[in-house]
């Protein structure tokens, strides 16, 4: 493993330190997500971006987060809002509506989420976005890559559009994703053997860590931490529910403060 910086263990971080050490999630879930991640990575926080096709702020200052030159990474969703593809029934509800997080969870493990529905959706996300931007990597929104009735076929899909490398959990403390990733470890060794995984440690609970905690972490590996932040909350103004909320906005102000 590559030996992490020397980070001071306190409430002050250098700007150095803090360069590309952040993963920011769910660009497209609103104007003040989009706004906060653009920020952050303005100011050189961010390693990469994960950019969601089916939601519907996706464009709201696409362009200039593509101008940064930060790498964007497709962040697949299963669970929020509606599908890209026309037709993937068992993933959805009576309204045409993605299952919930808990609802996927439990009709996965009974068996109740047809394999076929998971590539087709997977593989009209990428096509969504590969045609918007050039996507390398990917992860799923909810860490969904990391349980095994998503494997298969989304390995097949990501195959199709030659993306070669997944986000991959090395962080106990995380403890969900965590053993997720120790779940499927040999399903990908099957089904796509060639990805590589890339590292990521969790900086949570979303908006509510120390700074000692993220000194912690930033000393542990060179890993990129994930985040999921917004410059303000205006969630109300979604069809669909987020459990994050202010902690989004709790979160940015904390990085932003950091170190500046």
């Amino acid at each position: 493993m590559v030996q992490a910086r020397k980070i001071k263990l306190g409430s002050n971080f250098s700007k150095q330190a803090l360069r590309a050490r952040f993963s920011a999630d769910d660009w497209g879930l609103s104007p003040g997500v989009n706004e906060g991640i653009l920020r952050l990575g303005k100011e050189g926080l961010l390693s990469s971006v994960s950019v969601m096709a089916n939601l519907p702020y996706l464009e709201d200052g696409l362009a200039e987060l593509i101008r940064t030159e930060i790498p964007l990474v497709a962040h697949l969703n299963f669970t929020l809002g509606r599908p890209v593809s026309q037709s993937v029934p068992s993933l959805c509800n009576g309204r045409g509506e993605f299952w919930s997080f808990k609802q996927f969870f439990i009709r996965g493990m009974f068996g109740s989420l047809d394999a076929s529905d998971i590539f087709n959706e997977a593989f009209f996300q990428l096509q969504f976005l590969t045609r918007k931007v050039p996507i390398e990597s990917l992860n799923c929104h909810q860490h969904l890559h990391l349980v095994p009735w998503v494997v298969a076929p989304l390995s097949e899909a990501a195959r199709k559009f030659g993306i070669k490398k997944i986000r991959w959990t090395i962080d106990p403390g995380h403890f969900p994703s965590w053993i997720g990733s120790l779940w499927v470890d040999g399903q990908f060794k099957k089904y796509w053997p060639e990805a590589k995984r890339e590292a990521t440690l969790c900086l949570s609970p979303t908006g509510r860590w120390t700074n000692r905690a993220l000194s912690r972490r930033l000393m542990q590996s060179d890993a990129p931490l994930v985040i999921h932040p917004a410059a303000k909350n205006d969630f109300a103004n979604l069809q669909f529910a987020d459990s994050l909320q202010e902690m989004r906005v709790q979160e940015f102000l904390r990085l932003m403060e950091l170190g500046f």
